[in-house]
Order: structure tokens, then sequence, then C-alpha cells
């Protein structure tokens, strides 16, 4: 799942939307929109590349990405919308801290995995991180709460 903030210098979108679908002709291409407008009050637009697309794009040039979304805004907006200002790109798949953007559970997944993965090392090394959230794994709340929870196991030591 790969990420392009857009910000530009005014709203053109409706302003109290905050998610935006479009059905591209290229299946999973820009297909899903974050407007921060109503949750940041900032004309910031999050585009959205999953899966074989999303690792894709990780290859083009941070032009070439912006300018594959602004071709998406264009079509959904119209060619008078502003270019942006500002601009930026995750490429997760790339990122070997990352090497990818979040968990998920495969076909066959059971609960016991998550809660492994949380489990503590001899009361000296404790883990978090949304895949050691059972909850919401795949989110940063759930990256939150498990670091929470792994706060909460060193200080009952």
């Amino acid at each position: 799942m790969n990420k392009c903030y857009l910000r530009f210098p005014e709203v053109f979108w409706s302003a109290d939307a905050d998610w935006l679908e479009y059905v591209p002709a290229r299946h999973g291409e820009w297909t899903e929109w974050v407007s921060f407008k109503q949750a940041a009050n900032m004309p910031i637009l999050l585009g959205f590349n999953a899966s074989d697309r999303g690792r894709a794009i990780e290859a083009w040039s941070d032009e070439q990405t912006v300018a594959s979304a602004m071709q998406t805004l264009r079509k959904i907006y119209g060619v008078s919308i502003p270019e942006p200002i500002d601009y930026q790109i995750t490429r997760w798949a790339s990122d070997p801290f990352s090497l990818g953007s979040y968990s998920y559970n495969p076909v066959g997944a059971v609960p016991k995995i998550r809660q492994e993965l949380a489990a503590p090392l001899e009361k000296s090394l404790f883990f978090a991180g949304e895949a050691s959230n059972n909850d919401y794994f795949g989110t940063a709340h759930g990256a939150y709460l498990s670091g929470l929870r792994a706060a909460q196991e060193i200080l009952e030591i």
C-alpha cells in the first residue's frame, strides 16, 4: 500500500468529503483518495495504490508518480485544477525496515499468531507494532495501542 500526499494551494474538491472513490480504466490505479480538509483543515489529498500497482510505482520517480496522480485527478475534476505545491510519497516495499506497509491475516491465520508476536521474551525483550495487535492490526492506532500494552508489561515486571 503506497501513498502519495498532494498539497494544493486550495481545495478544488468537495470540502465536506473525506473519502473519494474512483473507478479507473486500469484496475487499482489511484482508486481511493482521502481529503485532509475536514480533519486537518489543509488542502491535501492522499491517493492510494495497493498490491501490484503499489509495488510497481515504487520504481517511478517522484515526478512520474505525481504526474500519474494528477492525470487521474484531472479526469475526475477537470484539466483546470491547480498543480500541487508539495508532495510526499511512500515506498514501503523498498524500505529495508518494513519491507511492506502493514501486516494482514493470510488464509488460515488464527489470533494466536498475533498473540505469539506480542509475547515478551524472558521479561527482557518486549514487542510492539501493529502486527502484534489482535484487534487493530494493519493500522496506526493498532501500533499505538500495542506500544501502550508493551509499556504496561514493562511496568509490571
